[in-house]
C-alpha cells in the first residue's frame, strides 16, 4: 500500500504565513517522544513501588509532558498557524526540565534526612545538620520556588511566541532567556550546596565509602551526574535564545533535539536503575555518626522494617 501521498507522511514545507520556524521533523520528535514515553514508564514504576514518597510522581509526570510536547510537534506540521497547539507544545517541551531540577532539589533534601536523623529533633526550616552549610530544608524550598518562578515566567511567554507581531516574539524570547538564566543561577547554587554536602561527609561520616556498593556514595555520584546534563542544556537553551527567534539554534531541529531532550533524558535515565528514594528508604543511619563509628552504610534493614519507618523527607 502507497502512503507517500498521505498528508501527514509526505514532505511538509513551511508554509509562507507559518508561525513556526520550521517544520518539526516526524522520527526525530516520534523517536523522543517514545524516548520519554519509555522513562515515564519506568519511572512511574518506580514512584508507584515508592508511593508514600510522593514526590517521587513528579520525574514521570514531566516526562509524560515532554512526551506529550513531543508527539504534539509532529501535529505542528500540518498545523502551522494554530496558536493553541504552538503555545501547548512550546510549553511541554520547555517546562518539564524545571520538574527534573525539582525532582534532584527534593532527593537531595532525602539525602541529608537520611544521613543525618538527628535532624528530627529540630522543627521548621532552619533545621541544621552537621553535613550542610545552609539549612537543608530552607535550601530545598527556596530551591523548589526557584522552579516555580520558572515556570511562570516561560507560561507567560509561551503565549507572546505565538504572536503575529514580531515584537511580542521578541518579548516572550527574552522571557524565555529570563528563566533560562534564573534557572542556571539557582541549579548552579544547589551544585554547590551539594559539592559542600559531599565534602562535609566525606570529612565527618565514617560510614561514608567510595564504592558502587554504597548507596550513599551513588545517589551523590548519579545526582551530580544528573547535575551536569541539566547545565548542558540550560547552557544550551541560553545561548540558543540569546540568539534571538531566528537564531541558527532556534531555527534548526538537530540542536534543540541533541542538546535539550536527549541531554535532559540522559540526566534521568540513570534513576531507572537505581531509584533514589527507593535506595534510601532502605537506609537507616544512626543520627549523627560520630567520627569513631564503625558502622557501614551497605548495612540496611529488612523490608519489613523499612516499610514500617519510611523517611519522613
Amino acid at each position: 500500500m502507497d502512503f507517500s501521498h498521505h498528508p501527514e507522511i509526505r514532505d511538509v514545507v513551511l508554509q509562507a504565513d507559518s508561525k513556526l520556524s520550521y517544520v518539526p521533523g516526524i522520527a526525530a520528535n516520534a523517536s523522543t517522544a517514545a524516548l520519554y514515553a519509555l522513562l515515564a514508564i519506568g519511572h512511574l514504576v518506580w514512584a508507584l513501588r515508592t508511593k508514600q514518597t510522593r514526590w517521587g510522581f513528579l520525574l514521570p509526570f514531566a516526562e509524560i509532558h515532554a512526551t506529550a510536547g513531543f508527539a504534539l510537534r509532529i501535529i505542528l506540521r500540518n498545523n502551522q498557524r494554530s496558536s493553541m497547539l504552538i503555545i501547548a507544545a512550546e510549553l511541554l517541551v520547555i517546562m518539564p526540565a524545571a520538574g527534573f531540577m525539582a525532582f534532584n532539589y527534593l532527593v537531595y533534601g532525602k539525602l541529608i534526612a537520611t544521613v543525618d536523623t538527628a535532624m528530627d529533633s529540630n522543627e521548621g526550616l532552619f533545621r541544621r545538620s552537621r553535613y550542610t552549610l545552609v539549612p537543608s530544608t530552607l535550601a530545598v524550598k527556596a530551591l523548589l520556588a526557584t522552579a516555580v518562578v520558572a515556570v511562570l515566567i516561560q507560561t507567560g511567554a509561551g503565549g507572546l511566541l505565538s504572536s503575529d507581531k514580531q515584537n511580542m516574539k521578541n518579548l516572550g524570547n527574552t522571557l524565555l532567556l529570563v528563566s533560562v538564566i534564573e534557572q542556571a543561577v539557582s541549579y548552579g547554587i544547589f551544585i554547590l550546596i551539594v559539592i559542600s554536602s559531599l565534602v562535609l561527609v566525606l570529612r565527618r561520616c565514617s560510614a561514608f565509602s567510595w564504592s558502587y556498593k554504597n548507596p550513599l556514595m551513588m545517589v551523590f555520584v548519579l545526582m551530580l551526574g544528573s547535575s551536569l546534563n541539566v547545565m548542558i542544556r540550560t547552557a544550551f537553551r541560553i545561548i540558543q535564545y540569546s540568539g534571538g527567534r531566528n537564531g541558527k539554534l532556534s531555527t534548526t531541529e538537530y540542536y534543540i533535539i541533541a542538546f535539550d531532550a536527549v541531554v535532559l533524558a540522559a540526566a534521568n535515565a540513570h534513576w531507572l536503575a537505581y531509584w533514589p528514594i527507593e535506595r534510601l528508604d532502605r537506609l537507616r543511619l544512626p543520627g549523627s555518626v560520630p567520627p569513631s563509628s564503625s558502622f557501614q552504610l551497605g548495612a540496611v534493614k529488612s523490608t519489613s522494617e523499612q516499610s514500617s519507618n519510611p523517611s519522613r523527607y
